[in-house]
């Protein structure tokens, strides 16, 4: 275990009363995955939970072509090292709100082999809507060698992979897009589940559903954990999301398939 405190890890959703009374555990490692920009007072350099480090998931990411997958170890070393993670540490990422930024790093991390790895509920906004402290400081922590115990290749799809999986006919296919997306076309098979509909929309800031709404909407679209289930979108953030969602009800065959829609749609299974 590597909280030596009475509370357990959290699983792959952490609330804002958990991670505020664990912020001083030495290998925790909190993460800032919102973006901004130079000409706004918001983001990252004006506040943010403290400890935290701000990071880029879309970086852990090749770019450049339409099938992205992680990038090496070798590559990503360095990088992660600045940020503090090696084996013994768990990870806590949030973004604005409860969104596909946070778990696009939260599914990347749990790729490259860390197996602590949770989202904040909420995110920055609910985090500041309970009074959860804030800072402008920049952390520092020594560099870890950067050695995660297993690879998380299982959970990545490449396009190969989706046709043969599409040729097998053993797995389940989930689209992330729009509803209207998914009706004007999507991957034979597959079924609809825009990933806004894990969230409760009309609220401020935009927490995740209960755990019991989102296993029912699950169990409606007849999706089973015993069988794996490929989850894609447009570039692969929005089904990052539902990803999350599945992992935290327990669907522990679930894989992200990077390329996404963008990668589908320039294939030659798409052509044919």
């Amino acid at each position: 275990m590597i909280f030596k405190t009475r509370e357990r890890w959290p699983g792959p959703l952490a609330e804002a009363g958990w991670l505020r009374s664990h912020l001083k555990d030495k290998n925790l490692r909190v993460l800032d995955v919102r973006s901004y920009f130079g000409q706004t007072i918001a983001g990252y350099p004006w506040g943010h939970i403290p400890g935290a480090f701000s990071a880029n998931p879309d970086t852990f990411f090749t770019m450049g072509s339409a099938d992205r997958h992680i990038l090496p170890r070798d590559v990503l070393e360095p990088a992660l090292s600045t940020l503090g993670l090696g084996r013994n540490v768990s990870i806590v990422v949030y973004d604005e709100t409860t969104g596909p930024s946070a778990a696009l790093a939260y599914w990347a991390f749990l790729a490259m082999g860390f197996g602590h790895v949770s989202v904040l509920n909420g995110g920055w906004q609910g985090w500041t809507q309970v009074g959860g402290p804030v800072e402008k400081d920049l952390p520092g922590f020594p560099e870890p060698a950067f050695s995660p115990a297993a690879s998380g290749d299982h959970l990545l799809a490449d396009t190969g992979y989706v046709i043969k999986a599409l040729e097998r006919g053993d797995a389940q296919f989930v689209d992330a897009r729009t509803p209207a997306e998914f009706a004007a076309e999507h991957i034979p098979g597959a079924v609809s589940w825009a990933w806004t509909e894990n969230i409760l929309r009309e609220r401020e800031p935009e927490w995740l559903k209960p755990k019991s709404d989102l296993a029912h909407h699950a169990e409606t679209l007849g999706l089973s954990p015993k069988r794996e289930v490929i989850c894609y979108c447009d570039t692969g953030a929005q089904a990052a999301h539902l990803c999350f969602v599945l992992r935290y009800l327990g669907f522990l065959r679930t894989r992200l398939y990077v390329g996404s829609w963008d990668a589908w749609s320039k294939s030659e299974a798409y052509a044919t």
